[in-house]
């Protein structure tokens, strides 16, 4: 195409607008060049993408599997030259010339007639027709093997009889009056030469026939010329030219002609046929045809001159049925004569499929000389008949995998902190790939992602809701009944059905359909960016700096490959239409993730319960990147979460959730209108006001902590906010916590204001801006702590009317340990996992230690012993008690430990510097150690721990020599002073 001088320019496209389409650019040949466009909207910028069409099935194609060639264009376009023929029996692979303009097109048929399609729908259209006229011929003047007609052969006639080859056909003298027929050589296109029959048996000439639509029964008026003889009656024993005459009711016995099966032409008069004068030396040019008796021959043959037969002057029936269907991502116009579509099912030839000779079907792209033309087979998809011929000796393969207790992912990032953990149960799959076609059908019945962050506000990100939330109690027992007859919907289901293919740059699937059950979100602003940071989303702001307007054009280029493989989806559907939709904000976040929120530019709200509707996103007839599918199913959910901004706004933690407290109030009232329940009613109301009134409170508390301006007062009242676990007391404990001390750092707000205003700013610049913030601090801090106290008395009664509906599921499992002594990520246990909770306890308020290791000393339940070893200390727990140590030794004052056995009992004896303390027995062997002892079960678990606590102190020794490298560090340079001279 492109050492093409006279390659056409395309029509015009649509640039401002994100989509798909193709364009067809014609060569002087007028063949077309077809290419894929892709316009997207990355930022500010429109990206326009021009790709090759190369072994990909075209957009559209026109199967023309008549008899006669066809032209076709699209509808509205007035260029002539645009207009393209498709020859009988042939294919042609077409793209729109003006994608502006309507997707229509027109057909039709040379001399014949036209209607106008569009090939989005795929149904049968109206037919098109053409006048079939016939050439009456005299069948022995015609050579088969020189003319390759196709019409049947006749008897044979030995010798070179001068007749032969002539071609002879009826033919109408208009030099004379009277319009005699005579012999001729047969001329394609002349109109004396063809004749059609009528419904009555009259044969018309079309030279005597005015031009009429092909489409319409023609009308047969008493004016019509029709063959007659030229005489008033007929005589059985001589001969009668032949001659037009006009149609009369009184002359049917000469009016009616049929062509017999023995290959002769009668009248409604018995015994005479139509003959050429004079025998065998009546068939010349300009020969007389005449209407006489039969002649009956030796054998039954039928004499040379009265052997008459009928040649069609166009192929086919004269009526074609047009439909449009899919063959892969291609729409194919098909073109078939009537009488190939009323064939019997068994013999039709179908292309594409197995019966028929696909090396007949070309695709004409040059309209000159064979010789010169170029000739190719059209594109095509290989069909599930076609994967059967190639492999008929393949096996179907069936696969069906049921996981009742599913998989489990834990998502640990760089930093060996563990940040979510996916639980997938109930996962059901069944694999079935025949030689046309695999079917993949898989279904998930739950679905659970838990926050695993230590400081994270809400157990659970994600679940599925529950689906009969307010079962009433008149319809519980058809709900049992329904749930013991049928099973539960599962979480997520996937449906896909992919066409086996033999192309490798496009995959066909005929159906690709997600749906993911009502879910409940949750999104901690703190976990959010994690995942952003784990995802590979952060990016450093030195290195946005350096980066210029080539680099982001390399990574649009990169990030759509001409060569990139199609994806063809007849049925595309994903269903994810409810959701309940939580957002929580995060007073606090480390540095890091705090450059990485001003990258992404996220400003988040708290609301939480908030009622989300999406429409699916539905495709059909999908043929694009995998890239163009992300990004118009990523558009399709960002405009429907756009649409429900008014509900994100009702659910607003500072209006105090007005959509959760008009939920509340619903459901309430349908269980007092149902069920007849007012416990169920107040109940409900109950839960809605008080969350109404817990939010509005904290928001109130908030900003007067804000107002304070005490950073660290406020950090510790969002501590002690969140210390909660969620139950009633939980809430009223925090509550009261939080009022308390307030209370108390308003009283001394003053003394501290001013205190760290002097210690930070001088005595000048710090003294009088601290003491206006501790006299500020000493109205807001108490009020702020009595709304927290008000606000967890509100949270105390919402979780104590909590009903299904509201209520979060547990954890699946504790917070992984993500690093073993050695810093290697280990295998999950639950041991383990219940130690580092107790570190996490034990260490509250204080430095941070790592977990190294924990076992049970004495399994007895009256004086049972568990140790916990970490980085800096060794703890000896009570069973009852785990949170208060009976012996705690630092590794710091640790000298080592040792098993002992004595009398039949086994001891751990740890040796550390001696203290004021009072503590267990010591066997002290001098004044400044100690060896306090544990009795443990057996001489195994004694030798164990032993080991493990030396290998804790060892690790604790070697971290002392560790040097810690701190950004600030960076910036520092060792200075030496220059060698000095002296002159």
């Amino acid at each position: 195409m492109a050492d093409d001088n006279k390659c056409r320019w395309s029509g015009g496209i649509r640039i401002d607008k994100p989509g798909s389409l193709n364009i067809n650019m014609r060569s002087s040949n007028q063949q077309s060049n077809i290419m894929h466009v892709e316009v997207s909207l990355r930022g500010a910028t429109f990206f326009v993408i021009f790709n090759d069409y190369n072994d990909i099935p075209p957009p559209y194609r026109i199967d023309n599997l008549s008899e006669v060639d066809v032209v076709f264009y699209q509808s509205k376009v007035a260029d002539m030259s645009l207009r393209t023929t498709c020859r009988a029996k042939t294919s042609c692979a077409y793209s729109w010339d003006e994608p502006i303009l309507p997707p229509t097109l027109t057909v039709g048929v040379k001399g014949g007639s036209s209607a106008t399609y569009s090939l989005e729908r795929l149904e049968e259209g109206e037919k098109l027709y053409y006048e079939n006229f016939i050439y009456i011929a005299m069948t022995h003047t015609f050579d088969r093997q020189s003319q390759q007609s196709g019409l049947p052969s006749s008897s044979a006639i030995q010798g070179e009889e001068s007749y032969k080859r002539k071609q002879l056909v009826f033919d109408i003298d208009i030099s004379g009056s009277d319009k005699c027929v005579v012999l001729r050589p047969k001329e394609p296109g002349r109109r004396s030469q063809l004749w059609r029959m009528t419904t009555t048996g009259m044969l018309q000439n079309e030279a005597f026939i005015p031009p009429r639509d092909p489409r319409k029964t023609p009308s047969e008026t008493s004016d019509m010329l029709v063959l007659d003889i030229a005489e008033l009656t007929a005589n059985p024993q001589r001969h009668i030219p032949l001659a037009l005459r006009k149609a009369d009711e009184r002359r049917t016995a000469t009016q009616t002609w049929f062509f017999d099966v023995d290959g002769r032409l009668h009248c409604n008069i018995g015994g005479l046929v139509v003959q050429a004068r004079h025998g065998m030396q009546g068939l010349y040019n300009g020969g007389e045809v005449v209407l006489g008796p039969t002649e009956f021959t030796l054998q039954n043959r039928v004499p040379v001159e009265q052997a008459i037969e009928r040649q069609k002057n166009l192929p086919g029936s004269g009526s074609l049925v047009v439909k449009v269907v899919a063959d892969g991502p291609t729409r194919v116009l098909q073109l078939s004569d009537i009488w190939a579509n009323q064939q019997p099912a068994s013999q039709k030839s179908v292309p594409g499929s197995s019966s028929s000779n696909r090396e007949d079907w070309i695709l004409v792209s040059n309209e000159r000389k064979m010789a010169d033309s170029l000739v190719i087979k059209r594109p095509r998809v290989a069909s599930i008949s076609d994967a059967v011929d190639e492999e008929n000796t393949k096996k179907d393969i069936e696969m069906v995998i049921w996981l009742r207790d599913g998989v489990g992912l834990s998502l640990v990032n760089d930093s060996l902190q563990e940040l979510a953990y996916i639980t997938l149960t109930g996962i059901d799959v069944h694999y079935l790939e025949s030689s046309g076609e695999i079917n993949l059908n898989a279904g998930i019945n739950n679905i659970q992602v838990d926050n695993q962050l230590q400081t994270s506000l809400k157990p659970v990100v994600l679940f599925a809701s529950k689906e009969d939330e307010k079962t009433p109690a008149l319809s519980l027992a058809v709900t049992k009944l329904q749930t013991s007859t049928k099973t539960k919907t599962p979480a997520l289901s996937l449906a896909v059905t992919k066409l086996q293919t033999s192309t490798k740059t496009v995959d066909i699937y005929k159906r690709l359909i997600v749906t993911l059950c009502k879910m409940t979100l949750t999104m901690e602003e703190l976990l959010l960016l994690h995942l952003f940071k784990f995802f590979g989303m952060a990016q450093e702001e030195s290195d946005v700096e350096k980066m210029d307007e080539n680099h982001f054009d390399t990574l649009r280029s990169t990030s759509s490959e001409t060569q990139a493989k199609r994806y063809f989806i007849d049925t595309l559907k994903l269903n994810a239409t409810e959701f309940k939709l939580s957002v929580l904000t995060s007073p606090k976040l480390p540095p890091d993730l705090q450059r990485l929120k001003k990258y992404q530019g996220l400003f988040l709200v708290q609301f939480e319960d908030a009622p989300v509707s999406l429409d699916p996103y539905t495709r059909l007839h999908a043929f694009e990147t995998q890239q163009f599918l992300v990004d118009s199913i990523a558009k399709h959910y960002t405009e429907e979460l756009k649409s429900q901004a008014l509900k994100l706004l009702g659910a607003m933690d500072f209006l105090g959730n007005p959509i959760g407290l008009m939920q509340d109030i619903q459901d309430g009232l349908k269980e007092l209108i149902m069920e007849g329940n007012v416990s169920g009613l107040a109940k409900n109301v109950t839960h809605g006001l008080s969350n109404t009134a817990a939010k509005v409170t904290s928001t109130l508390s908030d900003g007067l902590g804000t107002v304070a301006m005490d950073s660290r007062h406020r950090d510790v009242r969002h501590a002690i906010k969140a210390s909660h676990d969620g139950s009633s007391a939980g809430h009223l404990k925090a509550g009261v916590r939080g009022f308390a001390f307030g209370v108390v750092g308003g009283l001394t707000s003053v003394f501290q204001q001013t205190y760290r205003g002097v210690a930070e700013d001088g005595l000048v610049e710090g003294l009088i801006p601290g003491m206006a913030k501790g006299i500020i601090g000493t109205v807001t801090k108490p009020t702020a702590g009595f709304l927290d106290f008000a606000s967890g008395t509100m949270a105390a009664l919402r979780s104590s009317t909590s009903s299904a509906s509201h209520v979060m599921p547990p954890k699946v499992r504790p917070h992984r340990c993500c690093a073993n002594p050695a810093g290697m990520l280990p295998r999950y246990s639950r041991f383990d996992a219940k130690g580092l909770e107790y570190v996490q306890k034990l260490c509250e308020g204080g430095k941070q230690e790592r977990y190294f290791a924990m076992d049970t000393l004495r399994s007895n339940p009256s004086d049972g012993m568990q140790v916990l070893i970490t980085s800096e200390c060794t703890y000896f727990l009570s069973m009852s008690d785990s949170l208060e140590p009976v012996l705690k030794v630092t590794h710091l004052e640790l000298y080592h430990a040792r098993h002992l056995p004595e009398r039949s009992k086994y001891y751990i004896e740890v040796t550390k510097k001696a203290s004021t303390e009072l503590g267990i027995h010591s066997h002290s062997g001098g004044a400044t150690k100690e060896r306090p002892r544990v009795r443990c079960d057996n001489e195994r678990i004694a030798k164990k721990v032993s080991q493990q606590i030396n290998y804790a102190k060892s690790c604790f020794e070697e971290l002392k020599q560790q040097v810690i490298v701190d950004n600030e560090d960076e910036n520092l340079r060792l200075e030496l002073p220059g060698p000095s001279y002296t002159t």
